[in-house]
């Protein structure tokens, strides 16, 4: 089915800043006949302070990112993204199966409520969608003081299927990819059972088998135990 779906991305950025020639200017206040001093009282000055800063700090709070959902985020780009990415879903987006050193784990430590995390899944980075497209505007782009991405975050879903007859799933992983991405489910067959009676659980095309009877496995491993295994415990990521 392919080779190892993981690739670390750097994705370096230098921008040099030029602010040009300063010149020194002198400022000599002008004074006109009799002009009395506009004085102002310490309580005054104290509350339009106070008010100034609560402003000012409403005006950076950082809007908190959904547990599950889509989003877009903005960070400042000061170096390597630091992104380890599985890329064995080629038509939504790669998922980040690790956060190393570099301008996303800067981004995250500043940005609590609004980190970026593993199994994330990148729909979008500067305009670009797809796993090859993303990759090679990481790769390729021209260096800028911050990208765009939008990010869809899944949510865990346990389900639990004893093995009677096919499943019904086409699965896409490669040999050292995160579990196996749905790509289709069959009119018939367990999934498509389970989807049935559970409503509020319903998988679809684009989720990822993560784990397997409490066991994370890759692509190739995931497989074989499927196959052999007749009581599932799957633990599946949800996109929305």
């Amino acid at each position: 089915f392919g080779t190892t779906s993981e690739e670390a991305i750097m994705f370096c950025c230098c921008v040099a800043e030029d602010q040009g020639p300063v010149a020194e200017v002198n400022v000599t206040p002008i004074i006109q006949g009799d002009v009395q001093p506009v004085t102002q009282s310490k309580v005054e000055v104290a509350a339009e302070t106070k008010a100034g800063v609560e402003e000012a700090t409403a005006a950076t709070v950082a809007v908190p990112v959904p547990e599950f959902g889509t989003f877009t985020v903005e960070l400042p780009m000061d170096g390597n993204l630091g992104l380890v990415l599985d890329v064995v879903d080629s038509t939504r987006g790669p998922m980040i199966s690790k956060v190393d050193h570099g301008a996303i784990q800067r981004f995250n430590e500043k940005n609590p409520s609004q980190a970026i995390q593993v199994y994330d899944r990148i729909c979008d980075f500067e305009g670009v969608k797809g796993s090859s497209e993303i990759q090679q505007k990481m790769r390729s782009g021209k260096p800028s003081d911050s990208v765009k991405m939008t990010i869809s975050r899944p949510k865990k879903v346990e389900v639990q299927i004893k093995k009677m007859g096919p499943m019904g799933l086409k699965l896409d992983f490669k040999s050292n990819s995160e579990g196996a991405v749905i790509s289709e489910i069959m009119t018939s067959g367990h999934m498509a059972t389970w989807n049935e009676n559970n409503i509020e659980k319903v998988i679809q095309v684009g989720d990822r088998i993560l784990s397997l009877n409490d066991q994370m496995l890759k692509g190739v491993q995931l497989m074989d135990e499927m196959k052999s295994s007749t009581n599932l415990k799957l633990v599946i990521l949800k996109y929305p």
